[in-house]
Order: C-alpha cells, then structure tokens, then sequence
C-alpha cells in the first residue's frame, strides 16, 4: 500500500499542472489522513507534539482547500472538504458560516443541510437543527442518519425543557411534545438499523416518559435482545 506521503509530491505536481476541482480534494485528503493519524496518535500517548502537528496538517488542508475554493467557488466536493476540515480543527463558527454559504448555494444539497444540522445541534441550537435534518429528509427521503439526529435533536430539546420546568417548579409540559416528536424519527431510523439497541433503550425511555408503559416495555425488551 503506499504510503500517504508518497502520495503529496504527485499530486501536487497534478495540482500544479490543471489545478482542476479532483486535484484540490484529493490532495486535501491526503493531509486530512495525516492529521487523523496524528490525533489517534496523540489520544492514545498524549504527545501534545501530535497534537499540535496535527492542527499544522488540518491548516495545511484548509489553507489548499481555501484555494481551491476561490478558483472553483460552485465546486461543491470542494466546499464539502473543506466544511469537515473546519469541523475536525474545532473552527466551529467558520464551518457553520461555510455550511450555510453551500445552502445559500445548493439549497437542495442534502449533505450541506445535514452537516449544518449536525453543527447547530451541537450548539444546542434544537429549532435550526430540526429545520435542517428535516429538509436533508424532503431531499433524500432513504437517509437514516438525519433521521437518528432529527430524534436526538427532539430528544435533547425536551430533555432541556422539562429541566427548566423542574427547576422553575413550572406545570409547563411543553417537553413531552418533543418527545413525541422524537419518535417517528427514531422509529424510521430503527428500519434500517434494526439492531441498534441503543436507539431501542432511548425508545423505550420516550415512552416511559410518556407514560405509555407496554410500548417502553417492548422497546427495552427490543434493547435488551440485541444488546447481548
């Protein structure tokens, strides 16, 4: 197999030659591969040298892929690379400026909308989130994953309401209905992953919560099954 290094000498002279939209991704990828591997590296031996040798890479691969971008701005693989770039080196707001740009773009590009999804749900951002992962699902109706994030962002959504009526000592059961709303999201998501038991358990939990005892029990039932 040849190694990732080898790799970035002919691709840059390919670069240099066509500075073609292929040849920015593929380069880019080369240091995204070296930039892992030192953060792997670095999770298991806690060498802040990794560390820091990754986050030279992952600039190395923003700043080529920047590049790119001023020369091919409808370029969405470019665009693509580079968002997950911005994610992987922690720049969080300039990825959700750059996932936005590709919306404003490509409004029916459902990887824009789920990534963007995936980053406002992160920021606890439950509403935006919710928009985003449901208009990934009206573009490409077979997307299991933006089904499993549409419920977590429901699921955590309530969860943060009903704390607020603990704390506040408040009647407000505004929580349950985004439980409720959790549900056929994980459900469709339990269609093409039938076996993850851990959707199974946080089934089960929604039920409990509202109070439908015999659909919790068969859901934790489901959990358990396929937990062994």
């Amino acid at each position: 197999m040849v190694e990732e290094k080898e790799l970035e000498a002919p691709l840059k002279k390919i670069l240099e030659l066509s500075h073609a939209p292929d040849a920015y991704v593929d380069l880019s990828k080369v240091y995204n591969n070296q930039a892992i591997t030192l953060m792997n590296s670095y999770k298991d031996t806690k060498n802040v040298a990794d560390s820091l040798e990754a986050m030279k890479m992952y600039d190395k691969e923003i700043a080529l892929l920047e590049e790119g971008y001023k020369l091919h701005p409808e370029d969405s693989a470019i665009l693509a690379q580079l968002s997950n770039a911005y994610v992987e080196a922690n720049k969080m707001d300039v990825a959700m400026e750059t996932f936005k740009k590709g919306i404003e773009k490509d409004p029916t590009n459902e990887k824009y909308r789920y990534n963007y999804g995936v980053l406002l749900l992160g920021a606890n951002q439950y509403a935006d989130a919710v928009e985003q992962f449901k208009k990934a699902i009206e573009i490409k109706s077979d997307y299991p994953s933006a089904y499993y994030n549409l419920g977590v962002a429901y699921l955590k959504w309530g969860a943060e309401l009903q704390e607020k009526a603990i704390q506040e000592n408040s009647d407000d059961m505004t929580y349950k209905e985004k439980f409720k709303e959790a549900l056929p999201a994980l459900e469709k998501y339990l269609e093409s992953n039938p076996k993850d038991a851990a959707i199974w358990n946080y089934v089960g939990k929604v039920y409990a919560n509202l109070g439908d005892t015999e659909k919790s029990k068969e859901a934790f039932d489901k959990a358990d099954e396929y937990s062994k």
